[in-house]
């Protein structure tokens, strides 16, 4: 009864020494396997002619430095060379998809081809911006683009009093993708300029523009790199402040989602959609002298040629209270806004 009790104990206790001695034995083969170093002497020394010195095994964390700062500019040169073959590869796929439209890929050439990636220029605008222009207008932390791998970025908005004009400014993760992605909003917008006339609506003009490195990293910005846009100011109201004055009016309110939906449309026949077409990116305003109203479009940084998520929703109507909507916000049985999207006077209760 005792040796059945005792063999498992010392069968483990077996297993453990032999595990252990195979462990040393081990660590006994690497230790002489190792080179040792050999240094020569001069004769004349009191000193044998060779010594044998052991080598000391490094840290892996200082061998993992030395390779990081050995490495590094040879890796920053193939970096670069490949971000910039990125981006050369999705401004060509940019310019087949739309290769119907000629003024487009005019725009998207001198866009291109000017040189926007200017350092000292972007810092400069970025330290007057966040210094002068006091706080910003409209802040997107932590935001992600469309585009696929979905760089992250955070987008401030600053209102330069002094020139009339607004700075947008992109902080976002050094890729090539989140660099065509910008790219891309400075040319629909300049394009959203050049057909403004026959669409009978008003955008900002860029004034100029610009990238670089983010040299010294703060709390709001905590990513590699930085776009600005500096544009024309659009002394405009947005459309969600104006619903005081349209609610309720009958004639007005018809008035204004026929004009909207107008300038929607013009632009969609013209290859544009803005695919963010919302109460806040949408102005309005109405002329005093003959009662005419006037619509701005801003923000196309989700633009394309292709209309994205709910772009075929974003088309005004009155209700039965002649109250401004959208199909998006308004449930298709019997005009009753939905519950997802329950709505008073057009602004969307969260």
């Amino acid at each position: 009864m005792e040796s059945s009790i005792i063999s498992p104990i010392r069968k483990r206790e077996r297993s453990r020494s032999r595990s252990r001695s195979r462990s040393q034995s081990k660590s006994r083969s690497k230790t002489e396997n190792r080179k040792s170093l050999t240094l020569d002497i001069p004769s004349d020394t009191n000193y044998s002619d060779k010594i044998q010195i052991s080598p000391i095994k490094r840290p892996k964390f200082l061998h993992n430095l030395s390779i990081k700062m050995s490495m590094s500019p040879k890796h920053s040169i193939k970096s670069a060379k490949k971000k910039e073959k990125d981006l050369r590869e999705l401004i060509d796929n940019f310019k087949t998809l739309n290769h119907d439209k000629p003024e487009l890929l005019n725009i998207a050439n001198d866009v291109y081809q000017s040189e926007y990636n200017n350092q000292k220029k972007t810092s400069e605008v970025i330290h007057y911006a966040t210094t002068e222009c006091g706080h910003p207008i409209a802040v997107h932390k932590y935001k992600q683009f469309d585009i696929v791998p979905h760089p992250r970025y955070s987008m401030f908005v600053y209102k330069d009093k002094n020139k009339n004009t607004a700075i947008k400014i992109y902080n976002y993760e050094c890729k090539p993708e989140a660099d065509f992605a910008i790219i891309q909003e400075i040319v629909w917008q300049k394009y959203a300029e050049f057909i403004s006339h026959d669409c009978r609506m008003k955008t900002p003009k860029i004034l100029q523009y610009g990238c670089g490195k983010n040299e010294n990293r703060s709390e709001d910005f905590i990513y590699d790199c930085f776009f600005f846009i500096e544009m024309e100011w659009m002394d405009m109201p947005t459309l969600d402040k104006q619903y005081g004055n349209i609610n309720g009016n009958q004639e007005r309110c018809n008035s204004v989602a026929e004009r909207i939906n107008s300038v929607q449309q013009c632009m969609e026949n013209r290859g544009l959609y803005h695919n963010d077409f919302h109460h806040q990116n949408v102005l309005l305003d109405f002329d005093k002298t003959n009662g005419s109203v006037d619509v701005g479009v801003i923000d196309y940084g989700r633009s394309g040629s292709v209309p994205y998520g709910f772009e075929n929703l974003n088309v005004y109507r009155c209700d039965r209270k002649h109250r401004l909507k959208t199909l998006r916000t308004v449930s298709s049985k019997g005009g009753k806004p939905s519950r997802k999207n329950k709505t008073k006077y057009g602004k969307n209760r969260k």
